[in-house]
């Protein structure tokens, strides 16, 4: 879980809890406080894609992560999957297939969301894929 520091709406500072997590294989974003002046408590979570300042902590803090593919003979069955279904890579962030597959990375993005694409691509059948992280 990630922090983010912010301020309540009695003015006192708060830190934000703040991540992504898998459910069903389905990809969720979460965010929550408690206020020690106030005592307001909020909790906010989506299915949607992951809110840029929120996306922005877990990557800065949890490490930005790939999705590599190993066997060139795959690229264009990959990309035909994604075009047929672009479903699935609505509620990753918006990050689209990486120009960079030179390098054989596909996408990158919170570990989640690699996680999540890399389930369902190795449900279709591909094979050879990889999650790394690009920070280290």
């Amino acid at each position: 879980m990630a922090v983010i520091n912010s301020i309540c709406e009695c003015g006192n500072a708060v830190l934000l809890n703040v991540g992504d997590c898998i459910r069903n294989d389905i990809l969720y974003w979460f965010l929550s406080y408690r206020c020690e002046n106030c005592g307001k408590a909020v909790e906010v979570d989506g299915t949607d894609k992951i809110p840029e300042r929120i996306k922005k902590a877990i990557v800065e803090q949890e490490g930005l992560w790939g999705l590599f593919f190993t066997d060139n003979k795959e690229l264009a069955r990959i990309k035909y999957i994604l075009k047929k279904e672009p479903n699935v890579l609505s509620k990753l962030s918006s990050h689209n297939l990486s120009s960079n597959v030179t390098t054989n990375m596909l996408y990158e993005g919170t570990n989640n969301e690699m996680i999540l694409l890399y389930n369902y691509m190795s449900g279709k059948g591909i094979k050879g894929l990889v999650i790394s992280n690009l920070l280290y």
